[in-house]
C-alpha cells in the first residue's frame, strides 16, 4: 500500500483543512513534504524536489499576485508536486484566487487550505510529522 493525498487528509494536522481543486488529483501517491518559502526570482529555477512531494507553502513572495502562484504551481507540477498545502490564508494570502482554483483543476492537483484560526494550532511542523509518520509506517508494514 501506499500513502496517496486522500489518505493524508484524513490525519490529524489535516483535521481544519479545505480542499478547494483538483480532487481528480487526489489518488496521487505521496512520498515526501517539503516547504517552499523562496523570494520571487528563485521560483523559476526551482529544482529540487523529489517525485510525489507533497508541498507546503504561503505563497509569501508572490502573494499579491494570483498569476504567479499559478505560474508557480505548474512548475512545483512539472518537478514532481502532487499535492499543495496553503497556509495563512486571509492573512497573508488575502483569499485564493479564481485563477489559482482553475489551475489547479485543470493540473489535477489538490489544492489544499488549512482553514485553522485557533492561534494556528496547525503548524508546518504538523503537517510535515502526520504525512512522513504516515509514509514511514506504510514502508514498514
Amino acid at each position: 500500500m501506499s500513502i496517496t493525498v486522500q489518505n493524508c487528509l484524513s490525519l490529524p494536522a489535516f483535521h481544519s483543512c479545505t480542499l478547494l481543486a483538483g480532487k481528480h488529483g487526489l489518488d496521487r501517491i505521496v512520498s515526501s513534504v517539503s516547504v517552499l518559502e523562496l523570494p520571487e526570482s528563485a521560483y523559476s529555477s526551482i529544482k529540487v524536489f523529489n517525485p510525489n512531494e507533497l508541498i507546503i507553502t504561503s505563497f509569501f513572495a508572490i502573494k499579491d499576485d494570483p498569476l504567479k502562484q499559478c505560474e508557480a504551481l505548474r512548475m512545483l507540477v512539472e518537478r514532481g508536486c502532487v499535492a499543495l498545502v496553503l497556509f495563512y490564508v486571509d492573512d497573508i494570502i488575502q483569499c485564493v484566487s479564481d485563477e489559482l482554483t482553475q489551475t489547479a483543476n485543470i493540473l489535477n492537483v489538490p489544492l489544499i487550505v488549512i482553514d485553522d484560526k485557533t492561534e494556528y494550532s496547525v503548524r508546518y511542523s504538523d503537517v510535515i510529522t502526520d504525512v512522513m509518520g504516515a509514509v514511514f509506517n506504510d514502508q514498514i508494514h
